[in-house]
C-alpha cells in the first residue's frame, strides 16, 4: 500500500511541476532563445579550426580529397596538371569560413518554430520520463528535508508575525475586558 501511495503521489507532484514550470508555451519561447545565445557564444570558427588541426580533422580532409579525385570535377581538375592533394592548404580555410558563416544560419534556421525542426513536445516527453526516473528514487526523508527548508525559508516569519499578532491580540482583548471569563478555572 505505501509503494503505491507513494507512487500515487511521486506522479501528482511530477505532473504539477510539468504543467507549472515545462508548458509547452514556455518551452516554445525559451529553449529557442536559450539555444540561439548558446550558439552566438559558441565560437564555432575557432572550434572548427581546432578540430581541422587535429589527427581525425586532418583525415576528413584527406578522404575527402581522395574521393574528389575520383569525381568528375576532379578529373577536371587534375586535367589541369593541378595535383588534388596540393589543394589541401586552400581547402582548410574555405572550410572554416564556409562552417563559421552556414553554423549559425542553420542553427537559427532549426529553431525558428516555422520549420518545425525543433521538437519541443519530444523533450517535455524526454522531461516527463526523467521525473518519473527521479521519482522512484525519492524517499518520504528527502520530501520531508524538502519540506522543511521551504517551511523554514517561506513560512517561518509567518509563524514568528503570527505569534507577535496572536499576542498584541490577546493583550488588547485582556486590557478591554473582552476576553471570556472562566469561573472555575
Amino acid at each position: 500500500k505505501q509503494w503505491y501511495q507513494r507512487r500515487v503521489r511521486g506522479r501528482s507532484m511530477k505532473d504539477m511541476i510539468l504543467e507549472t514550470f515545462f508548458t509547452p508555451d514556455f518551452l516554445n519561447k525559451y529553449i529557442p532563445q536559450k539555444l540561439r545565445e548558446a550558439a552566438a557564444d559558441a565560437d564555432i570558427e575557432n572550434k572548427v579550426n581546432v578540430f581541422l588541426n587535429t589527427d581525425a580533422g586532418q583525415q576528413i580532409i584527406e578522404e575527402k580529397i581522395d574521393h574528389m579525385a575520383t569525381m568528375p570535377e576532379g578529373k577536371l581538375v587534375q586535367s589541369m596538371d593541378i595535383d588534388v592533394g596540393s589543394l589541401k592548404p586552400l581547402i582548410k580555410p574555405v572550410i572554416i569560413s564556409f562552417l563559421s558563416d552556414l553554423g549559425p544560419s542553420v542553427m537559427y534556421y532549426m529553431l525558428d518554430p516555422k520549420n518545425g525542426t525543433l521538437n519541443l513536445s519530444r523533450l517535455r516527453t524526454e522531461l516527463d520520463r526523467y521525473m518519473c526516473e527521479r521519482m522512484e528514487e525519492v524517499t518520504p526523508e528527502m520530501i520531508k528535508n524538502i519540506m522543511y527548508v521551504v517551511v523554514l525559508q517561506y513560512l517561518g516569519w509567518l509563524v514568528v508575525w503570527g505569534c507577535v499578532f496572536g499576542s498584541v491580540m490577546g493583550a488588547i482583548c485582556e486590557a478591554t475586558h473582552l476576553s471570556p471569563q472562566y469561573e472555575n478555572w
